[in-house]
């Protein structure tokens, strides 16, 4: 990659390429990355100076492309230019499509392909962790779809602390580093009970709930206690199509939600239906049994009492709901923040059930994905961070 001409502006600079195209990089922008190994740390890639000490006097003092077409730049009080690489300079030019391509390989959210359980792709557990395309193919899917379902573990413990460290580390939670699932005498939650669980997410009373979660079967013997997962996205989306109103209202009005587990108590207050600030669905925080009482201001309480029931009543829809039963060796792996997952009730004298749970953050998932798409090759130009390196 050559630059071919350089067309300097008030604000900021036009290059032409020799290979074709025209990209526009700001002058600030360009100050912002001065390669200098005075400015960047050269093995940590961080920078050294303070930004209040060069973002203000940007107007460089001459522009020019040297004799291999890369671009010069004098910046006032310098005793001589720097110089910015052309192949870096277009690797990190930030035009719409270039910024929404460079992180293509994690995928944006999309709806389920599946009419019924039987059609979901299944993953092989030890080929997951040897081969780089069988684990990029199944991190790659559970960002699309918010789901991915692994077969062939051992019906052992351990599976879920070996994926969540494959990613990254264990998060832990107040109910321990690795949950232990079945019917016990002495419980904090009703997962820990034979009765059925209705659709939720976990962890809704943190002030940011887990997001990635791994549950392994490991016996599955007991009458009852099939599985359902339920596209939270997917409703929200219909429940915005059908009464926007009540949308409006789930995205607005604080619910209040509490579990007790031990010496905690944590408890948060947050709208059920979770926005980010491009006002795409960020989390699905509904549950129902951890939701505690009802403190809003008075004109909001029909209101929300009215889209809350709506909302609730889509989730329980048969038609959105995948139903499934686990057997032993099998794991979902499934995004907290917009997957909802319930179990039917089961009876605990006519087998064992036991199964674990481990969570992991979604920073973990990007990461191994970058790590994956690097061993296979996908984007050479991922660790270009300095405009210094070749």
């Amino acid at each position: 990659m050559q630059i071919k001409s350089i067309t300097p502006h008030e604000r900021f600079l036009t290059i032409d390429w020799v290979e074709g195209g025209t990209d526009n990089f700001h002058y600030v922008w360009l100050r912002d990355h001065l390669p200098d190994t005075t400015f960047f740390d050269t093995d940590t890639g961080e920078r050294l100076i303070d930004a209040h000490t060069y973002l203000f006097d940007v107007a460089p003092e001459d522009v020019s492309s040297d004799i291999n077409g890369d671009l010069e730049i004098t910046w006032p009080g310098a005793d001589q230019p720097s110089c910015y690489l052309a192949h870096w300079l277009y690797a990190n030019r930030y035009t719409n499509d270039t910024l929404a391509a460079r992180d293509a390989f994690i995928p944006s959210p999309e709806a389920w392909p599946y009419q019924s359980f039987d059609e979901v792709p299944r993953y092989d557990y030890a080929k997951i962790f040897d081969e780089p395309q069988a684990g990029f193919e199944l991190l790659h899917n559970f960002r699309t779809y918010g789901f991915a379902f692994i077969d062939g573990a051992p019906a052992a413990v351990g599976v879920v602390e070996n994926f969540a460290n494959w990613l990254g580390y264990v998060r832990e939670v107040v109910f321990g580093p690795v949950r232990d699932i079945r019917s016990e005498p002495n419980y904090d939650n009703v997962a820990f009970t034979s009765r059925d669980v209705k659709p939720h997410i976990d962890g809704s009373n943190y002030i940011y709930p887990y997001e990635v979660q791994f549950l392994h079967c490991i016996e599955n013997g007991a009458e009852g206690g099939d599985s359902d997962v339920v596209d939270g996205f997917a409703v929200a989306e219909k429940l915005k199509a059908v009464d926007p109103a009540a949308f409006d209202v789930l995205t607005r009005v604080k619910v209040a939600y509490r579990i007790g587990a031990g010496e905690h108590d944590l408890r948060h207050s947050a709208p059920v239906i979770g926005l980010d600030r491009e006002g795409e669905l960020h989390i699905i925080r509904f549950s129902n049994q951890q939701r505690r009482v009802l403190s809003v201001p008075f004109d909001d309480v029909e209101a929300f009492y009215a889209a809350y029931g709506l909302f609730s009543q889509m989730i329980n829809a048969p038609e959105n709901k995948m139903h499934f039963r686990f057997a032993p060796g099998e794991v979902l792996m499934f995004n907290n923040h917009r997957i909802l997952h319930a179990r039917d009730a089961f009876k605990p004298d006519t087998g064992r059930r036991h199964m674990q749970l481990a969570t992991a953050d979604m920073d973990m998932v990007d990461s191994r994905l970058r790590l994956l798409v690097r061993q296979l090759g996908r984007n050479d130009d991922l660790d270009l961070v300095l405009p210094r390196e070749p």
